[in-house]
């Protein structure tokens, strides 16, 4: 029986995930449609490959709907781009006020080139403070050849949108190009900058790059995570013109092993299992332990 963890179907790359139960997913969802998935499940079977589970989602715009599999509804949080006026007028009063305001106050986004220098300012902005959203930030204080290789994915059909302000470079936002869509895969403001809303700039020109490319859906992530419901992200999210879009997720066991796993739905992750009554106060104790220990850093979160 094969042990292989990555493989190949119809020019489609594949993973084996998982412990006890073994699933089986596209290397890069958010990058990939399955268009055959009968098929890709028949080779599958046909190789032996040691997996329990395979599963695959569709992404914007999906217009195919699959029979023969289980199937549990998943979202994403997506602008539709149409006009940069439509989106503006759509997104909150205040991200309004706030877009203008970086403008006053001399901030510039500019589409720079993924080069050494552009590297170096990306480390300086991520290198600012330890915690983001709470937890620890996991580029933080990284070596250059660890940000070059990060940031470098995707870098041929990719923009990478850097705030300036006095030639500072107080934020970054990656933009990766995809199908129809266009998605957000880095966005990270100064937070010693977040009065000149450099954030809010960058998300704005993304739109009009989104407008110019002519993608359908600028896409950031899910709207909701499991039974969390609206944190301060999906607040940023919605404020900023996302919309929540229902997409479909399949499954489908390959022995009976995956048959038990499906039933019990164990391939839920734990965020979706635990009640948010429960799951709140824990967070709230994590954040807290992490801002008592980054205290002494010599920058504030907010």
């Amino acid at each position: 029986m094969s042990m292989a963890s990555q493989f190949r179907i119809h020019d489609q790359e594949f993973v084996v995930t998982g412990g006890v139960f073994k699933t089986i997913r596209a290397m890069n969802e958010w990058d990939v449609d399955i268009d055959t998935p009968h098929i890709i499940l028949k080779e599958i079977q046909n190789r032996n490959i040691r997996a329990d589970l395979f599963t695959f989602g569709q992404r914007l715009p999906y217009t195919k709907h699959f029979l023969g599999f289980q199937v549990e509804m998943d979202n994403s949080a997506a602008i539709p781009i149409t006009t940069y006026e439509s989106w503006w007028k759509d997104v909150n009063r205040r991200v309004r006020l706030k877009v203008n305001k970086a403008e006053r106050l001399g901030v510039l986004v500019r589409v720079s080139e993924f080069n050494d220098e552009l590297v170096r300012q990306i480390k300086d902005i991520f290198d600012e403070f330890p915690l983001r959203q709470g937890v620890p930030f996991h580029h933080y204080q990284k070596p250059l050849s660890y940000i070059k290789e990060r940031m470098g994915t995707y870098s041929e059909r990719a923009d990478f949108l850097c705030a300036y302000y006095q030639e500072e470079p107080i934020g970054i936002l990656k933009l990766v190009y995809s199908g129809q869509s266009a998605r957000m895969m880095t966005i990270v403001g100064k937070i010693s900058h977040r009065d000149k809303a450099p954030v809010n700039a960058m998300l704005s020109k993304a739109v009009e790059r989104c407008i110019q490319k002519g993608v359908s859906f600028l896409t950031y992530g899910k709207l909701y995570y499991g039974k969390k419901g609206l944190d301060s992200l999906a607040h940023f999210k919605i404020h900023n013109g996302f919309k929540k879009f229902d997409l479909p997720r399949y499954y489908a066991p390959l022995n009976g092993r995956g048959r038990l796993y499906l039933s019990l739905r164990l391939y839920r992750r734990p965020n979706e299992i635990i009640p948010e009554s429960l799951a709140r106060p824990m967070r709230d104790l994590r954040q807290r332990w992490y801002r008592a220990r980054y205290k002494n850093t010599g920058a504030e979160e907010s």
